[in-house]
């Protein structure tokens, strides 16, 4: 697993508003080495629903996820 590949995509999310919620799950995922895969998440936001699906893909050429 590429380490600063991780940390890259870590702080996309953080920056994105999603803090820290998803970093177990994203190196998970990454760690089996799937081409393509989403994270989803809902919530509630005072009475608004919001529904999300967070998807990355890996390289065809080196072992970098892209957000």
């Amino acid at each position: 697993m590429n380490q600063k590949n991780l940390e890259f995509l870590k702080d996309q999310l953080k920056y994105t508003g999603f803090g820290e919620t998803f970093d177990t799950v994203l190196r998970e995922s990454i760690q089996k080495g799937q081409k393509e895969f989403k994270i989803e998440h809902s919530g509630v936001y005072n009475k608004d629903t919001m529904s999300v699906e967070l998807n990355f893909k890996k390289s065809d050429q080196t072992d970098m996820y892209f957000f």
